[in-house]
């Protein structure tokens, strides 16, 4: 009969017999299992016997934080004795028969006198390795399981002296307390890097997140992103053995490992001694936490180990979680900041300069340029990125709404007003405000908002108390204030006010050389999205799709990306599968006015052109244009708005 020997958490040390076929676990009072362990859920896994193939195998049932075996997140797998299935803060150990002496005893860990702390698991040493088992000096321990020693917590006692315990615990309990408080993955790095650093005395300290050209790499010690996470003077064997092999690294002696006295980054930084944990929510990968000593001969110990793996746990929720997360590669130029062209480089130099001042912003360009992720790289750059950004397109509200939207209102303002509302400018209150498609603002919401940029004051919608807020404005447009002031449309003293510092996009047809990288950045990334392989573009369609003036700019290419993925039929991509627009144009084309592209139209008439003929070639859909075309329903409507009567 199977047994489940129990480690960690507050059952450590217990055997529970499985009785059945089925054996579930979890905090709900019905388990068989009951864990009291709030990172598990009320029904976290389940342990099973495989009638067909006589084996026992483990099943997640759709745990909020994933199920480990070995070390990786399954969501189903064989059993063997002594495999292990991590959930929360326990190790479940499956055991094929029961243990000698009672089924019952206590946790171990509990009857260990205070002087004499657990031990950090260190795996077996590999064939060929002369080292001995377990032994604790290895340049290369790996833990696959945390231990807590808790009568060393309660005591106070622990290894290192008498306070190391307490000093880890209270580190633990900031580093939870900051990523409890932190509204955006800086802020939750900020505070790992402050805490961490400073308990294991590490020269540096560094966060990987994500994978490949998505990598992006946090410094404590600079409190922002690395230009180039490759370029990170790091020991890249570290790192890549936690992050390939799911497992906490400790490197204590490289001189004397063959495998880090090979790695030449650790000569060359002169790396004494350096850590590596992998973060993962959920199941799922985040990143890996890296510190090390430079020059120094003391080195990490397995309580440092644990340490740091356990404070990428905590702060790995967070990071996960944070919607901002994969946007922080705004602010490196990457994602959709892609390209070598001149006019691109302009932008990221704009970027740079505007980001740590508190001025307004002008984003001007063609719709589908990038103008949100501009303001997302000055916020994530600027000193109020641990503070909210809040987005408002303007375009998408009705204008009755915009004022609400922006201040808020009093409960019983207006019909239908049945509670009271917080304003976005009350939400970003200490960080920014993201006004998309500015031109469209009401005359009443345009005084009101130059009061807020003037006094730093609001008012909610239908009551007199004036609020103080503290707000950066980034405004965004595809219209010509200019003439729009001029033709009194929009008030001038806040076009000054908006245009403190102006960054004009490039559309994308202006970025030259930069289509081709743009394009193949999206199918592989939309192919790895929807797990299927990147199509393969055919010489004649990639000459057309190069060739194509991409009125929708980046937002249509993108869009166009994804359609292709879905459309390709053995990882190629032909004519047939380019839309009609793209595949049948010839160059040059002539417009409804007869003025060639290339010609003497202006930029304007070519954009008009290509909307209705888009327009006319979906039976007037205009849903199904503006998906075609890239854009949002509400730009398309404006434009066509504005063309009406020419």
């Amino acid at each position: 009969m199977p047994f489940i020997e129990i480690r960690g958490g507050g059952r450590s040390g217990h055997f529970t017999k499985i009785k059945g076929r089925s054996f579930v676990v979890g905090r709900d009072i019905v388990c068989d299992l009951k864990l009291d362990d709030g990172r598990c859920s009320r029904k976290h896994c389940e342990i099973l016997h495989d009638g067909k193939t006589g084996k026992w195998r483990v099943r997640d049932l759709g745990s909020s934080n994933g199920t480990l075996l070995n070390g990786r997140p399954v969501k189903e797998g064989d059993l063997e004795d002594g495999f292990e299935v991590g959930l929360g803060a326990s190790v479940l150990v499956f055991r094929t028969s029961a243990p000698t002496g009672s089924v019952r005893r206590k946790a171990p860990v509990l009857e260990v006198p205070a002087e004499e702390p657990l031990e950090p698991t260190i795996m077996e040493p590999e064939d060929g390795d002369t080292r001995k088992a377990g032994e604790p000096a290895s340049s290369a321990a790996r833990l696959d399981t945390l231990v807590v020693d808790r009568a060393a917590l309660i005591s106070g006692k622990g290894e290192g002296g008498d306070d190391r315990s307490l000093a880890d615990l209270r580190c633990l309990f900031d580093v939870a307390r900051c990523c409890s408080a932190a509204r955006t993955p800086e802020a939750v790095l900020s505070a790992l890097g402050e805490k961490l650093s400073a308990r294991l005395e590490a020269d540096r300290l560094y966060v990987f997140l994500g994978a490949g050209t998505g990598k992006v790499a946090w410094s404590a010690a600079d409190a922002g992103f690395a230009e180039d996470p490759a370029s990170v003077p790091v020991s890249s064997t570290v790192v890549d053995r936690a992050l390939d092999d799911n497992v906490a690294v400790l490197m204590t002696e490289p001189g004397e490992d063959e495998e880090f006295a090979a790695a030449r980054s650790i000569e060359v930084n002169r790396i004494v001694t350096a850590l590596a944990a992998p973060l993962a929510a959920g199941g799922h990968p985040v990143g890996v936490l890296y510190a090390d000593r430079l020059g120094r001969g003391q080195s990490f110990t397995g309580p440092d180990l644990e340490l740091a793996a356990a404070a990428g746990l905590l702060a790995a929720g967070s990071l996960a979680g944070a919607e901002e997360l994969a946007r922080a590669r705004a602010a490196l130029g990457e994602g959709e900041m892609i390209g070598e062209s001149e006019a691109i480089a302009a932008v990221r130099e704009l970027i740079a300069r505007a980001a740590p001042t508190d001025a307004a912003v002008l984003v001007t360009g063609e719709s589908g340029t990038g103008k949100e992720l501009v303001a997302r790289g000055i916020h994530a750059a600027s000193k109020r990125a641990d503070r909210p950004f809040e987005v408002v397109n303007c375009a998408a509200l009705a204008e009755s709404l915009i004022e609400s939207e922006l201040f808020g209102h009093a409960k019983g303002s207006f019909t239908g007003a049945s509670s009271e509302r917080v304003g976005r400018f009350e939400l970003a209150d200490g960080g920014t405000l993201f006004l998309d498609e500015i031109g469209e603002l009401s005359a009443g919401a345009q005084a009101k908002l130059l009061r807020v940029l003037e006094q730093g004051e609001i008012s909610r919608v239908g009551e007199s108390k004036v609020r103080k807020v503290d707000v950066r404005v980034i405004a965004a447009t595809n219209r010509d204030l200019e003439t729009e002031v001029s033709e009194k449309k929009f008030r001038q003293d806040l076009y000054y006010r908006l245009n403190v510092l102006r960054i004009p996009l490039p559309a994308l047809r202006e970025r030259t050389g930069d289509a081709e990288l743009l394009l193949g950045s999206f199918l592989e990334s939309a192919g790895a999205r929807m797990g299927k392989p990147v199509p393969q573009l055919s010489e004649e369609a990639r000459r057309k799709l190069l060739a194509y003036s991409w009125p929708g700019n980046v937002r249509e290419m993108k869009n166009l990306a994804e359609r292709l993925v879905i459309l390709s039929a053995g990882g190629q991509i032909g004519l047939e599968e380019l839309p009609g627009e793209i595949a049948g144009a010839k160059a040059p084309v002539a417009t409804a006015t007869g003025s060639p592209v290339g010609g003497t139209a202006s930029l304007n008439d070519l954009m008009r052109e290509h909307i209705l003929a888009v327009l006319a070639s979906v039976g007037n859909n205009k849903s199904k244009a503006a998906e075609i075309l890239g854009i949002d329903r509400s730009t398309l409507y404006a434009r066509l708005k504005e063309y009406e009567g020419r």
